[in-house]
């Protein structure tokens, strides 16, 4: 059975931004890269970014909470935030027919609200719920545009590391020019406004020396994604 649809976590963009200013753009080597970058592309700043790039909640790497306290004890670490919430996240991955995916998102909108009633009480105003669909042509009303990235190992997004949050494969500075004509075409939500558009995207950064190469395993392969925001 094909899953071409889920549900996700995702950081507000005014949060992602925040985070992504105090862990990049605020150290070396990074900062004078990211101010470089900030000059060229004034308008993508993550906090516009509506993909699925935004730090995603992940499940917690077991379902067996024995297991993961005793490994923190050996270790001498405390539980990290919203734990309960990972812990069930895990239970509903894991329990989904597609559980062999690297993948942290959920089969349905109401799995994902549960799982949000689950955070700290302090993060919940930090948590937004998208839905992603892959091989998918057209919009709906809810529609917020189209990503580039990883789908069934984790959420990697070509355009969000290119050049709106990059950690990974940025961008070269010899190569900005001719980017920022390939991204005239985004929205608002700094997404791509149609599968054509994506495709055209797609195309030109697997050309590029600078950019991540594809895998060869369908986990390894840039799917171009539908994004959908939802009502929590």
């Amino acid at each position: 059975m094909q899953y071409d649809e889920g549900y996700l976590l995702v950081q507000k963009s005014t949060l992602f931004q925040q985070w992504y200013a105090s862990t990049y753009e605020s150290s070396p080597p990074h900062n004078s890269y990211i101010r470089h970058l900030r000059q060229n592309f004034p308008l993508y700043t993550p906090d516009r970014y509506q993909g699925i790039g935004r730090n995603p909640l992940t499940r917690l790497w077991t379902t067996n909470l024995v297991e993961y306290m005793e490994s923190l004890m050996s270790r001498h670490l405390s539980p990290e935030a919203n734990l309960v919430a990972k812990h069930r996240l895990a239970e509903i991955v894991e329990g989904s027919p597609r559980a062999n995916e690297l993948t942290d998102y959920t089969d349905t909108l109401e799995q994902a609200r549960e799982v949000y009633k689950l955070l700290d009480a302090s993060a919940q105003d930090q948590y937004e719920i998208i839905r992603i669909v892959r091989f998918a042509n057209g919009v709906e009303p809810n529609t917020s545009g189209f990503d580039i990235g990883y789908w069934g190992s984790g959420p990697f997004s070509i355009l969000c590391d290119g050049v709106i949050a990059p950690v990974w494969h940025p961008v070269s500075l010899a190569r900005m020019a001719e980017l920022g004509i390939q991204l005239q075409v985004l929205n608002g939500n700094l997404l791509f406004p149609n599968v054509s558009a994506a495709q055209g995207f797609r195309s030109y950064y697997l050309s590029q020396a600078w950019a991540e190469s594809e895998g060869s395993r369908e986990e390894g392969k840039f799917h171009i994604i539908r994004v959908d925001s939802c009502h929590i």
